[in-house]
């Protein structure tokens, strides 16, 4: 959807947004997000605008290393 590819992001570089990553596990240490979306509505002229799309979207941070496990879950 993003039609991001090979960004890297690590504990450092998002310490200005998440400063916990940072601070316990030190700097720059590669992390891996997952993005899913959830309960996807699609709504045509509605709310004053064409096209309305409602969704959740939940992250999954872990290090990036082969059987890391969860450090943090959120949904929004």
């Amino acid at each position: 959807m993003f039609l991001v590819d090979g960004y890297k992001i690590n504990s450092t570089s998002i310490s200005n947004h998440i400063k916990l990553f940072e601070e316990k596990m030190g700097k720059n240490k590669p992390l891996k997000v997952d993005v899913e979306f959830q309960s996807i509505k699609v709504s045509f002229g509605k709310l004053d605008a064409d096209i309305v799309i409602d969704y959740v979207m939940c992250l999954n941070f872990r290090l990036d290393l082969l059987g890391a496990k969860e450090l943090m879950y959120d949904c929004l």
